[in-house]
């Protein structure tokens, strides 16, 4: 046997609940509080709230008590992380931005040396190519060649 659900409209915001799913367009927030709607019904377990929504139970767990927590400004809330720190200095990102107007380097393997040697920032070749987006660089692609210079099996290769 199972065991009771907790209530679940501790904050007393049903009649709030019903308000904003009205005017709520689709998106994540609507699917949030679809799925609240149905628990506060009570009517419902969460594996078919769950199914409801396509969500995990869990997931419907989850926002039930972010719910309880904090009613529905904690529900529609988002929190993401900002992801690590970047290892590239404001000073690094200054000398690879003037380097790069100047056309110093060619390959990202002498930007690499270049960071470990003057500002010891060791870098894999994927961070490189990250900065260097970030710097606005754009990667180098080889031109086509006319149609005339292409050889007959079209490769593109000169004879």
């Amino acid at each position: 046997m199972s065991r009771p659900r907790q209530k679940l409209d501790e904050c007393k915001q049903g009649a709030e609940v019903l308000h904003r799913l009205k005017k709520e367009p689709p998106g994540w927030k609507r699917e949030r509080l679809q799925a609240l709607k149905l628990g506060l019904e009570g009517e419902h377990s969460l594996h078919e709230i769950a199914g409801a929504v396509g969500h995990a139970r869990s997931t419907i767990q989850e926002w039930f008590d972010l719910y309880r927590e904090g009613g529905i400004e904690r529900l529609l809330s988002l929190h993401r992380g900002n992801g690590p720190q970047s290892q590239l200095s404001e000073e690094a990102a200054a000398a690879l931005q003037a380097g790069l107007k100047t056309g110093k380097w060619r390959k990202a393997e002498v930007i690499m040396k270049f960071l470990s040697k003057e500002h010891d920032i060791h870098v894999s070749r994927s961070a490189v190519y990250h900065y260097l987006g970030k710097c606005g660089a754009r990667l180098r692609v080889a031109r086509p060649l006319p149609f005339k210079k292409r050889s007959r099996s079209g490769t593109g290769v000169q004879k």
